[in-house]
C-alpha cells in the first residue's frame, strides 16, 4: 500500500508542477503499466514496444570509485548504447568519481570519446525511434537481468553486428566495427523481411566525403565500402527511404 501511496503522491504532485516525470522500477516491485522497466547491468535481447532502461557502469566492477578499478573501452560502452537504443531503451551510465569529486582521466577519456562520436553521428541516436527490427548479426545478448550480469560483460560486438534506428525518413544502420570485406549486405532490407513497397532513395556513409554505391536484391541492401572507415568505434549508414 505504501508503494501505491508513494506513486499516487508523486504523479499527482507532478501534475501540479506541470512536469513530465517517470517512475523507474527494478525486479517486479511495481506494475509496468505506469513505470519504466529497469535492467541493472543487463539489457533486452529483443525490441520492446515499451520504453525500458539499463543502468550500466563505465567500469567492469564497482559503482563507486575503488583502487585498480578496471574501466571499459569506449567502443564497448558505445556499442552497448547503440544496442539499447535500437531496442527502444535508454542508458543511464554510471561513472565513479574520487572522494574529492574529481573524475579519473581514464573514465573521462571514455566519456569524451563517446561524446565526440555522438557529436558526429548522434543523429542515429538522438530523437530516434526503433525500426521494425532492432538489427542483425551473430552476437546475441543472454536472457536474465542482474543475476546474469557477468555474462553480459563477456559480450563483444563486431562489424558483423548491425543495429537499426529510425528518424523521419531515414533508417540508420550502425555497424559495430568496420567490415573486413569490400561490401556489406543489410539483410533487414531483403524482400522476405521488409515492407514490399519500401523504396530506397539514397545511401550515405556518415563521415565519408565520397559517394557510396549500392544495390538492392532479394537478399537485402548491398553497400560497397570505401577503403577506410570514417570511425574506428562504429560507423553509421544513413539510408533515405521513400515514405
Amino acid at each position: 500500500s505504501f508503494r501505491k501511496e508513494f506513486c499516487a503522491y508523486y504523479l499527482n504532485e507532478a501534475e501540479k508542477w506541470e512536469k513530465e516525470v517517470v517512475i523507474v522500477r527494478k525486479q517486479d516491485d511495481l506494475p509496468l503499466n505506469f513505470t519504466v522497466d529497469d535492467l541493472e547491468k543487463s539489457r533486452k535481447n529483443t525490441l520492446d514496444e515499451n520504453t525500458w532502461m539499463t543502468d550500466e557502469t563505465v567500469s567492469n566492477g564497482s559503482w563507486c570509485y575503488t583502487e585498480c578499478l578496471q574501466i571499459k573501452d569506449a567502443a564497448d560502452v558505445l556499442h552497448v548504447l547503440i544496442d539499447i537504443v535500437s531496442k527502444n531503451g535508454v542508458l543511464l551510465l554510471n561513472i565513479s568519481p574520487k572522494s574529492d569529486g574529481s573524475i579519473p582521466e581514464n573514465q573521462k577519456d571514455v566519456l569524451l570519446k563517446i561524446g565526440a562520436w555522438l557529436d558526429k553521428y548522434g543523429e542515429a541516436i538522438y530523437e530516434s525511434r526503433p525500426w521494425y527490427t532492432y538489427g542483425e548479426g551473430p552476437t546475441k545478448e543472454p536472457e536474465g537481468h542482474f543475476s546474469n550480469h557477468e555474462e553480459f560483460l563477456k559480450i563483444k560486438y563486431s562489424w558483423k553486428d548491425v543495429r537499426y534506428t529510425l528518424r523521419d525518413k531515414f533508417v540508420y544502420a550502425s555497424l559495430l566495427g568496420w567490415p573486413e570485406t569490400d561490401s556489406f549486405t543489410f539483410k533487414a532490407f531483403a524482400e522476405t523481411e521488409r515492407e514490399s513497397d519500401m523504396e530506397i532513395k539514397s545511401v550515405e556513409l556518415l563521415g565519408h566525403k565520397g559517394e557510396v554505391t549500392w544495390d538492392m536484391n532479394e537478399e537485402g541492401l548491398i553497400v560497397n565500402l570505401p577503403e577506410s572507415a570514417p570511425d574506428n568505434m562504429a560507423v553509421v549508414f544513413r539510408i533515405e527511404i521513400k515514405k
